[in-house]
Protein backbone atom coordinates (compact mmCIF):
# COMPACT_ATOMS: atom_id res chain seq x y z
CA UNK A 1 0.00 0.00 0.00
CA UNK A 2 2.86 2.18 0.97
CA UNK A 3 4.61 1.08 -1.98
CA UNK A 4 1.61 1.78 -4.11
CA UNK A 5 0.66 5.23 -2.45
CA UNK A 6 4.56 6.52 -3.07
CA UNK A 7 3.81 5.40 -7.10
CA UNK A 8 0.92 7.82 -7.53
CA UNK A 9 2.26 10.84 -5.43
CA UNK A 10 5.23 10.34 -8.05
CA UNK A 11 3.15 10.16 -10.94
CA UNK A 12 1.20 13.18 -9.57
CA UNK A 13 4.29 14.88 -9.18
CA UNK A 14 5.60 14.20 -12.54
CA UNK A 15 2.59 15.44 -13.92
CA UNK A 16 2.36 18.50 -12.21
CA UNK A 17 5.94 19.42 -13.31
CA UNK A 18 4.81 18.24 -16.71
CA UNK A 19 1.84 20.64 -16.25
CA UNK A 20 3.81 23.47 -15.38
CA UNK A 21 6.53 22.84 -17.91
CA UNK A 22 3.85 23.07 -20.17
CA UNK A 23 2.41 26.44 -19.35
CA UNK A 24 6.22 28.00 -18.97
CA UNK A 25 6.85 26.55 -22.39
CA UNK A 26 3.86 28.05 -24.56
CA UNK A 27 4.32 31.34 -23.82
CA UNK A 28 7.78 31.72 -25.87
CA UNK A 29 6.15 30.40 -28.76
CA UNK A 30 3.19 32.68 -28.32
CA UNK A 31 5.05 35.63 -28.07
CA UNK A 32 6.84 34.70 -31.59
CA UNK A 33 3.74 34.35 -32.78
CA UNK A 34 2.16 37.53 -31.60
CA UNK A 35 5.30 39.49 -33.53
CA UNK A 36 4.37 38.96 -36.81
CA UNK A 37 0.64 39.40 -36.21
CA UNK A 38 1.24 42.77 -34.83
CA UNK A 39 3.64 43.90 -38.02
CA UNK A 40 1.39 41.69 -40.24
CA UNK A 41 -2.06 44.00 -38.53
CA UNK A 42 -0.75 47.52 -39.02
CA UNK A 43 -0.28 46.78 -42.60
CA UNK A 44 -3.06 45.65 -43.79
CA UNK A 45 -5.35 48.19 -41.32
CA UNK A 46 -2.85 51.54 -42.57
CA UNK A 47 -3.30 50.48 -46.49
CA UNK A 48 -7.13 50.53 -46.63
CA UNK A 49 -7.69 53.08 -44.31
CA UNK A 50 -6.61 55.75 -46.81
CA UNK A 51 -9.13 54.24 -49.29
CA UNK A 52 -12.08 53.84 -46.76
CA UNK A 53 -11.90 56.94 -45.06
CA UNK A 54 -12.84 59.29 -47.67
CA UNK A 55 -15.62 57.32 -48.68
CA UNK A 56 -18.46 57.98 -46.16
CA UNK A 57 -18.52 61.95 -45.47
CA UNK A 58 -19.66 62.10 -49.27
CA UNK A 59 -22.46 59.67 -48.36
CA UNK A 60 -23.44 61.14 -45.12
CA UNK A 61 -23.42 64.63 -45.92
CA UNK A 62 -26.03 64.52 -48.08
CA UNK A 63 -28.65 63.45 -46.19
CA UNK A 64 -28.59 65.51 -43.32
CA UNK A 65 -28.87 68.37 -46.08
CA UNK A 66 -32.01 66.61 -47.48
CA UNK A 67 -33.48 66.52 -44.19
CA UNK A 68 -33.44 70.08 -43.55
CA UNK A 69 -34.43 70.99 -47.09
CA UNK A 70 -37.51 68.96 -46.34
CA UNK A 71 -38.31 70.56 -42.95
CA UNK A 72 -37.99 74.44 -43.82
CA UNK A 73 -40.39 74.73 -46.30
CA UNK A 74 -43.07 72.30 -43.78
CA UNK A 75 -42.22 74.95 -41.15
CA UNK A 76 -42.78 77.73 -42.90
CA UNK A 77 -46.09 76.99 -44.36
CA UNK A 78 -47.87 76.47 -41.23
CA UNK A 79 -49.81 79.50 -39.60
CA UNK A 80 -50.62 80.78 -36.17
CA UNK A 81 -53.53 79.49 -34.42
CA UNK A 82 -54.84 81.95 -31.97
CA UNK A 83 -57.27 79.05 -29.85
CA UNK A 84 -54.18 77.54 -29.07
CA UNK A 85 -52.64 80.18 -26.96
CA UNK A 86 -53.10 80.09 -22.74
CA UNK A 87 -54.27 82.79 -21.71
CA UNK A 88 -53.28 84.31 -17.72
CA UNK A 89 -56.00 82.18 -16.31
CA UNK A 90 -54.12 79.03 -16.92
CA UNK A 91 -51.27 79.67 -15.42
CA UNK A 92 -50.57 79.46 -11.63
CA UNK A 93 -47.73 82.22 -11.46
CA UNK A 94 -46.27 84.52 -13.93
CA UNK A 95 -44.51 88.08 -14.02
CA UNK A 96 -45.38 89.97 -17.10
CA UNK A 97 -44.25 93.21 -18.94
CA UNK A 98 -45.69 95.27 -21.64
CA UNK A 99 -44.73 98.67 -23.46
CA UNK A 100 -46.99 100.12 -26.00
CA UNK A 101 -45.70 103.44 -27.54
CA UNK A 102 -47.84 105.57 -29.99
CA UNK A 103 -46.19 108.33 -32.45
CA UNK A 104 -47.44 110.12 -35.07
CA UNK A 105 -49.70 113.59 -35.97
CA UNK A 106 -53.41 113.98 -34.47
CA UNK A 107 -55.16 117.20 -35.85
CA UNK A 108 -51.63 118.21 -36.87
CA UNK A 109 -49.97 118.31 -33.19
CA UNK A 110 -47.50 115.51 -33.00
CA UNK A 111 -48.34 112.88 -30.36
CA UNK A 112 -45.92 110.86 -28.27
CA UNK A 113 -47.02 108.54 -25.49
CA UNK A 114 -46.00 105.53 -23.77
CA UNK A 115 -47.59 103.05 -21.43
CA UNK A 116 -46.01 100.32 -19.76
CA UNK A 117 -47.36 97.17 -17.20
CA UNK A 118 -46.01 95.13 -14.89
CA UNK A 119 -47.94 92.42 -14.06
CA UNK A 120 -47.20 89.25 -11.26
CA UNK A 121 -49.72 86.95 -10.02
CA UNK A 122 -49.13 83.67 -7.59
CA UNK A 123 -51.61 81.16 -6.90
CA UNK A 124 -49.63 79.79 -3.38
CA UNK A 125 -50.30 82.11 -1.76
CA UNK A 126 -52.78 84.12 -3.97
CA UNK A 127 -51.13 87.10 -4.64
CA UNK A 128 -50.97 90.15 -7.12
CA UNK A 129 -49.08 93.07 -8.30
CA UNK A 130 -49.67 95.46 -11.12
CA UNK A 131 -47.62 98.40 -11.99
CA UNK A 132 -48.61 101.02 -14.63
CA UNK A 133 -46.25 103.93 -15.99
CA UNK A 134 -47.19 106.46 -18.28
CA UNK A 135 -45.79 109.20 -20.54
CA UNK A 136 -47.62 111.82 -22.31
CA UNK A 137 -51.17 110.69 -21.49
CA UNK A 138 -54.11 112.94 -20.37
CA UNK A 139 -54.80 113.07 -17.10
CA UNK A 140 -51.35 111.04 -16.02
CA UNK A 141 -48.78 112.91 -14.71
CA UNK A 142 -45.17 112.53 -16.60
CA UNK A 143 -43.46 109.44 -15.13
CA UNK A 144 -46.32 109.03 -12.80
CA UNK A 145 -46.90 105.19 -12.22
CA UNK A 146 -49.90 103.35 -10.42
CA UNK A 147 -48.93 100.85 -7.86
CA UNK A 148 -51.21 98.05 -7.08
CA UNK A 149 -50.76 95.03 -4.45
CA UNK A 150 -53.32 92.86 -3.72
CA UNK A 151 -53.25 90.03 -0.99
CA UNK A 152 -54.50 88.40 1.67
CA UNK A 153 -58.03 89.56 1.59
CA UNK A 154 -56.48 93.51 1.90
CA UNK A 155 -55.38 95.85 -1.46
CA UNK A 156 -52.76 98.05 -1.23
CA UNK A 157 -52.76 101.33 -4.13
CA UNK A 158 -50.27 103.84 -4.13
CA UNK A 159 -51.33 107.01 -5.71
CA UNK A 160 -48.01 109.68 -5.54
CA UNK A 161 -46.52 109.40 -2.28
CA UNK A 162 -49.42 107.99 -0.56
CA UNK A 163 -50.98 103.93 -0.03
CA UNK A 164 -54.24 103.51 0.23
CA UNK A 165 -55.39 100.00 2.22
CA UNK A 166 -59.06 98.12 1.80
CA UNK A 167 -60.03 94.91 2.28
CA UNK A 168 -60.41 93.06 -1.32
CA UNK A 169 -63.92 92.39 -2.29
CA UNK A 170 -63.26 90.99 -5.48
CA UNK A 171 -62.20 87.76 -5.86
CA UNK A 172 -58.38 87.69 -7.01
CA UNK A 173 -57.87 86.23 -11.07
CA UNK A 174 -54.92 85.45 -12.87
CA UNK A 175 -56.34 87.16 -15.77
CA UNK A 176 -54.11 90.56 -15.89
CA UNK A 177 -57.20 92.73 -15.94
CA UNK A 178 -55.45 94.64 -18.54
CA UNK A 179 -55.09 93.99 -22.22
CA UNK A 180 -53.44 90.12 -22.77
CA UNK A 181 -51.18 90.01 -25.96
CA UNK A 182 -53.45 87.32 -27.29
CA UNK A 183 -55.77 90.41 -27.12
CA UNK A 184 -53.43 92.79 -29.16
CA UNK A 185 -52.88 89.88 -31.88
CA UNK A 186 -56.41 88.59 -32.33
CA UNK A 187 -57.75 91.09 -35.03
CA UNK A 188 -54.17 90.38 -37.11
CA UNK A 189 -53.35 87.85 -39.80
CA UNK A 190 -50.30 86.90 -41.55
CA UNK A 191 -48.41 85.36 -39.17
CA UNK A 192 -45.96 82.13 -40.75
CA UNK A 193 -44.04 79.90 -38.46
CA UNK A 194 -40.55 79.38 -38.75
CA UNK A 195 -37.88 77.10 -37.31
CA UNK A 196 -38.15 76.38 -33.46
CA UNK A 197 -35.44 78.54 -31.42
CA UNK A 198 -34.76 78.60 -27.76
CA UNK A 199 -35.77 81.75 -26.47
CA UNK A 200 -33.74 82.66 -23.64
CA UNK A 201 -33.42 79.22 -22.55
CA UNK A 202 -37.13 78.66 -23.21
CA UNK A 203 -37.74 76.08 -26.18
CA UNK A 204 -40.46 78.10 -28.51
CA UNK A 205 -42.56 78.24 -31.77
CA UNK A 206 -41.24 81.11 -33.18
CA UNK A 207 -43.53 83.23 -35.65
CA UNK A 208 -43.05 86.14 -38.12
CA UNK A 209 -45.23 88.98 -39.71
CA UNK A 210 -44.83 91.15 -42.22
CA UNK A 211 -46.59 93.83 -44.51
CA UNK A 212 -46.21 91.35 -47.81
CA UNK A 213 -47.91 88.25 -45.60
CA UNK A 214 -50.19 90.45 -43.71
CA UNK A 215 -51.74 92.49 -47.38
CA UNK A 216 -52.36 88.31 -48.66
CA UNK A 217 -54.75 88.04 -45.97
CA UNK A 218 -56.57 91.30 -45.26
CA UNK A 219 -59.49 90.28 -47.69
CA UNK A 220 -60.51 87.60 -46.09
CA UNK A 221 -59.51 88.78 -42.35
CA UNK A 222 -59.71 92.85 -41.61
CA UNK A 223 -57.93 94.09 -38.72
CA UNK A 224 -60.78 95.08 -36.61
CA UNK A 225 -60.65 98.62 -36.32
CA UNK A 226 -57.15 99.69 -35.96
CA UNK A 227 -57.08 101.68 -39.36
CA UNK A 228 -55.77 101.46 -42.41
CA UNK A 229 -52.11 99.67 -41.98
CA UNK A 230 -49.49 100.50 -44.33
CA UNK A 231 -46.68 98.72 -43.02
CA UNK A 232 -46.73 95.74 -40.35
CA UNK A 233 -44.10 93.70 -38.90
CA UNK A 234 -43.74 91.08 -36.14
CA UNK A 235 -41.92 88.73 -33.70
CA UNK A 236 -43.45 85.88 -32.02
CA UNK A 237 -42.36 83.37 -29.40
CA UNK A 238 -44.67 80.86 -28.42
CA UNK A 239 -43.68 77.95 -25.52
CA UNK A 240 -43.53 75.09 -26.75
CA UNK A 241 -44.56 73.77 -22.74
CA UNK A 242 -47.28 75.42 -21.85
CA UNK A 243 -48.24 77.20 -25.63
CA UNK A 244 -48.15 80.91 -23.63
CA UNK A 245 -46.57 83.40 -25.35
CA UNK A 246 -42.93 84.67 -24.47
CA UNK A 247 -41.94 87.08 -26.42
CA UNK A 248 -43.99 89.30 -28.61
CA UNK A 249 -43.18 92.88 -30.52
CA UNK A 250 -44.88 93.99 -32.84
CA UNK A 251 -45.02 97.52 -34.99
CA UNK A 252 -47.88 98.55 -36.95
CA UNK A 253 -47.95 102.01 -39.11
CA UNK A 254 -50.74 103.96 -40.71
CA UNK A 255 -53.22 106.41 -41.21
CA UNK A 256 -56.22 106.73 -39.09
CA UNK A 257 -54.74 104.34 -36.84
CA UNK A 258 -56.38 104.19 -33.41
CA UNK A 259 -54.40 104.31 -30.52
CA UNK A 260 -56.62 104.24 -27.04
CA UNK A 261 -54.32 105.08 -24.29
CA UNK A 262 -55.48 108.11 -22.62
CA UNK A 263 -58.50 109.11 -20.76
CA UNK A 264 -60.35 109.55 -25.06
CA UNK A 265 -60.61 107.82 -27.61
CA UNK A 266 -57.07 108.87 -29.61
CA UNK A 267 -56.77 108.39 -33.97
CA UNK A 268 -54.03 109.52 -35.65
CA UNK A 269 -54.02 111.03 -38.81
CA UNK A 270 -50.89 108.74 -39.49
CA UNK A 271 -48.86 107.35 -37.01
CA UNK A 272 -46.65 104.50 -36.19
CA UNK A 273 -47.72 102.07 -33.10
CA UNK A 274 -44.93 100.09 -31.08
CA UNK A 275 -45.61 96.95 -28.63
CA UNK A 276 -43.76 94.44 -26.99
CA UNK A 277 -44.75 91.91 -24.41
CA UNK A 278 -42.08 89.60 -22.41
CA UNK A 279 -43.74 86.90 -19.88
CA UNK A 280 -41.35 84.97 -17.38
CA UNK A 281 -41.07 82.43 -14.48
CA UNK A 282 -44.35 80.81 -15.62
CA UNK A 283 -45.47 78.41 -13.18
CA UNK A 284 -42.79 78.72 -11.19
CA UNK A 285 -42.27 79.64 -7.51
CA UNK A 286 -41.56 82.75 -6.25
CA UNK A 287 -43.34 85.48 -3.59
CA UNK A 288 -44.37 88.84 -3.94
CA UNK A 289 -42.97 90.83 -1.60
CA UNK A 290 -45.66 94.14 -0.35
CA UNK A 291 -43.97 97.25 0.62
CA UNK A 292 -43.03 98.22 4.15
CA UNK A 293 -44.81 101.86 3.34
CA UNK A 294 -47.72 99.72 2.12
CA UNK A 295 -48.62 97.67 4.73
CA UNK A 296 -47.66 100.81 7.81
CA UNK A 297 -50.14 102.48 5.20
CA UNK A 298 -52.90 99.71 6.47
CA UNK A 299 -52.46 99.92 10.72
CA UNK A 300 -54.48 101.65 12.63
CA UNK A 301 -53.25 104.19 15.39
CA UNK A 302 -52.90 102.71 18.53
CA UNK A 303 -54.47 104.98 20.28
CA UNK A 304 -57.79 104.79 18.05
CA UNK A 305 -59.92 102.10 19.29
CA UNK A 306 -61.63 99.37 16.36
CA UNK A 307 -64.07 96.88 17.78
CA UNK A 308 -63.52 93.10 17.63
CA UNK A 309 -66.06 92.44 15.14
CA UNK A 310 -65.48 95.09 12.85
CA UNK A 311 -65.66 94.01 9.06
CA UNK A 312 -64.10 95.85 5.89
CA UNK A 313 -62.02 97.64 7.49
CA UNK A 314 -59.89 100.45 5.37
CA UNK A 315 -57.31 103.20 5.94
CA UNK A 316 -56.52 105.75 3.26
CA UNK A 317 -55.76 109.21 3.48
CA UNK A 318 -56.29 109.74 7.46
CA UNK A 319 -60.14 108.33 6.65
CA UNK A 320 -61.06 105.22 8.49
CA UNK A 321 -63.96 103.49 7.73
CA UNK A 322 -65.59 99.84 8.51
CA UNK A 323 -68.72 98.14 9.41
CA UNK A 324 -70.04 96.24 12.72
CA UNK A 325 -72.95 94.56 13.49
CA UNK A 326 -73.70 96.41 16.52
CA UNK A 327 -76.46 99.21 16.61
CA UNK A 328 -75.60 102.83 15.80
CA UNK A 329 -76.27 103.51 19.87
CA UNK A 330 -74.34 100.94 20.96
CA UNK A 331 -71.15 101.90 18.61
CA UNK A 332 -71.44 105.92 20.53
CA UNK A 333 -71.59 104.13 23.75
CA UNK A 334 -68.23 102.04 23.02
CA UNK A 335 -66.44 105.14 21.80
CA UNK A 336 -67.96 106.94 24.64
CA UNK A 337 -66.21 104.85 27.05
CA UNK A 338 -62.64 103.75 24.58
CA UNK A 339 -61.90 107.23 23.70
CA UNK A 340 -61.28 108.80 27.11
CA UNK A 341 -59.52 105.32 28.21
CA UNK A 342 -57.46 105.94 25.18
CA UNK A 343 -56.54 109.69 26.17
CA UNK A 344 -58.87 111.36 24.40
CA UNK A 345 -61.00 114.82 25.07
CA UNK A 346 -64.59 114.50 24.37
CA UNK A 347 -64.98 117.60 22.73
CA UNK A 348 -68.92 117.49 21.12
CA UNK A 349 -71.31 114.17 21.10
CA UNK A 350 -74.90 114.83 18.98
CA UNK A 351 -77.29 112.56 17.34
CA UNK A 352 -79.75 113.74 14.80
CA UNK A 353 -82.45 110.86 13.82
CA UNK A 354 -80.32 108.15 14.28
CA UNK A 355 -76.66 109.19 13.48
CA UNK A 356 -74.43 110.25 15.93
CA UNK A 357 -71.86 112.36 15.58
CA UNK A 358 -68.56 112.83 17.92
CA UNK A 359 -65.86 114.69 17.97
CA UNK A 360 -62.63 114.02 20.25
CA UNK A 361 -58.79 115.69 20.79
CA UNK A 362 -55.45 114.45 21.59
CA UNK A 363 -52.35 116.60 21.74
CA UNK A 364 -52.92 118.82 18.75
CA UNK A 365 -55.41 115.69 16.80
CA UNK A 366 -59.15 115.41 16.04
CA UNK A 367 -60.88 112.71 15.61
CA UNK A 368 -64.28 113.07 14.03
CA UNK A 369 -66.82 109.89 14.46
CA UNK A 370 -69.43 109.72 12.60
CA UNK A 371 -71.78 106.42 13.22
CA UNK A 372 -75.21 106.06 11.57
CA UNK A 373 -77.22 102.55 9.61
CA UNK A 374 -76.96 101.68 6.15
CA UNK A 375 -79.47 99.74 3.82
CA UNK A 376 -78.15 96.13 4.46
CA UNK A 377 -79.18 96.55 8.40
CA UNK A 378 -75.97 96.93 9.83
CA UNK A 379 -73.86 99.76 11.07
CA UNK A 380 -71.40 101.83 9.21
CA UNK A 381 -68.24 103.96 11.11
CA UNK A 382 -66.43 106.74 9.44
CA UNK A 383 -63.43 108.55 11.46
CA UNK A 384 -61.69 111.50 10.04
CA UNK A 385 -58.45 111.64 11.80
CA UNK A 386 -56.75 114.99 11.27
CA UNK A 387 -53.26 115.14 12.00
CA UNK A 388 -51.39 118.47 13.26
CA UNK A 389 -49.73 120.80 11.04
CA UNK A 390 -45.63 119.86 11.16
Amino acid sequence: MKHTRSIVVALLLFALVAILAACGGEPEPAATAVEPAATTAPESTTAPAPTDTPVPPPTDVPEPTAETSVEEPAEEAAGLNLEDLSSASDLTSYRATMTMKVSGTQGGEAVDSSLEFLMEYTSDPQAQHIQMTGQGLEGVDPGGAIDMYQVEGTTYVQFGDQWLSMPSTDEMSADMGLIEPDDLIDDTCGWKQQRDTDYEGIETLHFTLSTEDAKECMTSKVWGEVGDITEASGELYVAKDGNYIVHMEMVLVGTDLEADMGAEEQVLDDGRMEITFDMRDVNQSFTIEIPEEALVSGQMPEDLPIPEDAEEVSNAFGMITYSTAQTPAEISDYYKAQMPANGWTEVSAEEFSGMFMLQYSKEGRTANVTINADDSGKTSVLIMLEEPES
